[in-house]
């Protein structure tokens, strides 16, 4: 489990980055989520101030359920 603060730095292709683990409560809908999630980061994508982010979904449980 993540832990805020954590002193651990995550890598990708090299490059440092930011790792955000998102979980549902036990009565929600996996892939209902799992799009919700996807669609909140395109939203994300828009904001001019983020030019340059990019957000790379590493794992949805929803695509396992589908």
């Amino acid at each position: 489990m993540f832990a805020p603060g954590s002193a651990s730095i995550n890598r990708l292709n090299g490059k440092r980055i930011a790792v955000l683990a998102v979980s549902k409560e036990s009565g929600g809908n996996t892939v209902r989520i799992g799009q919700q999630v996807k669609d909140t980061m395109s939203e994300l994508l828009k904001d001019p101030r983020l030019i340059g982010i990019e957000l790379v979904p590493f794992f949805d449980q929803g695509d396992m359920v589908m």
